[in-house]
């Protein structure tokens, strides 16, 4: 562990997991105020972590495997609880609080999150001026006292995570990388916060997910998932995977997927000489004559038309 670690989160996590014997627990602190924190546990009971809280840092994390359960309560009788699950992202500030941290056996607990001191956060806030700034500024300020959203990770904060994870560099070449891909992961985080950034009814972190369920749903053409398991995959619940279909590719998830088959065929069949019944099997078509319907009303003629133009040549 990093020796300049703050010593009350030392003890804290020390204290809690000092029976468990297969864990790794790092602090990184990249600048006064500024720390990162990965963890590796796997625990053979639930641990319980309680602590009191005055002046509270922002925390941004990804729980990229186990669960974690949370409760709260401030000295106005306000209370909040919450679970984070494998796969999803947090954004989160309780000032003035007893919290209680849960941290689930059963599958090993991997994280990393980001704790950052209210001072330093509220100079970036002083260069923003947007809604969401308002909002964490409201909180800064004890007008409010909450504040936690979890989402679902999108590939990018992934990425960026195992990124971090992985760095190469060592020395100060290893701050300034880790320093810079936190603060890039700080930046999506906070975007997954937002509503509607692009005029279309879907936050960027939605659109993203949307599109990367694109992607999935194509590379498994010929086998596709379920809409519940390519929602799953993608990291969105079925209706606004549903409605961000519609409104980025004005089609149906599998209206689109049907689209796609039918394109791949008629191209194999025009450009690779293939027959009808072999570009339909090789496009998911389990049935010829579902195939022959389908082709017809997209394109108007039936599938013989490209095999005849083709032998024509």
């Amino acid at each position: 562990m990093d020796q300049n670690q703050p010593e009350a989160i030392n003890d804290i996590w020390s204290e809690a997991f000092v029976n468990t014997e297969d864990k790794s627990i790092n602090i990184v602190n990249l600048r006064a105020g500024v720390r990162l924190i990965q963890m590796d546990l796997h625990l053979k009971t639930d641990v319980t972590i309680h602590k009191e809280v005055e002046e509270s840092p922002l925390e941004f994390g990804c729980l990229f495997s186990g669960s974690v359960k949370g409760e709260c309560r401030n000295c106005f009788s306000m209370e909040d609880a919450y679970e984070c699950h494998s796969g999803q992202t947090w954004v989160s500030f309780y000032p003035q609080s007893e919290n209680s941290i849960e941290y689930l056996a059963g599958q090993p607990i991997r994280t990393i999150f980001i704790q950052i001191e209210q001072p330093v956060f509220k100079e970036y806030l002083g260069f923003a001026n947007e809604p969401l700034a308002d909002v964490l500024q409201k909180h800064l300020a004890g007008n409010e006292v909450f504040y936690n959203r979890i989402h679902a990770a999108t590939p990018i904060v992934l990425s960026l995570v195992n990124q971090i994870r992985a760095c190469p560099y060592d020395g100060m070449t290893r701050v300034l990388f880790m320093e810079s891909k936190i603060l890039e992961l700080m930046a999506f985080l906070l975007d997954s916060t937002r509503e509607d950034r692009n005029g279309n009814g879907l936050s960027r972190a939605d659109e993203e997910r949307v599109r990367y369920a694109k992607d999935i749903l194509l590379a498994n053409m010929e086998s596709p998932l379920s809409l519940k398991e390519l929602a799953q995959r993608a990291g969105i619940c079925a209706t606004k995977l549903s409605s961000g279909f519609r409104i980025l590719y004005q089609n149906t998830v599998f209206g689109l997927l049907r689209d796609e088959r039918l394109e791949k065929a008629r191209m194999l069949m025009k450009t690779q000489e293939k027959r009808a019944c072999e570009a339909a099997w090789e496009v998911g078509y389990s049935s010829l004559s579902s195939f022959h319907r389908a082709f017809s009303r997209k394109f108007g003629v039936n599938p013989g038309y490209y095999s005849k133009t083709t032998t024509g040549h």
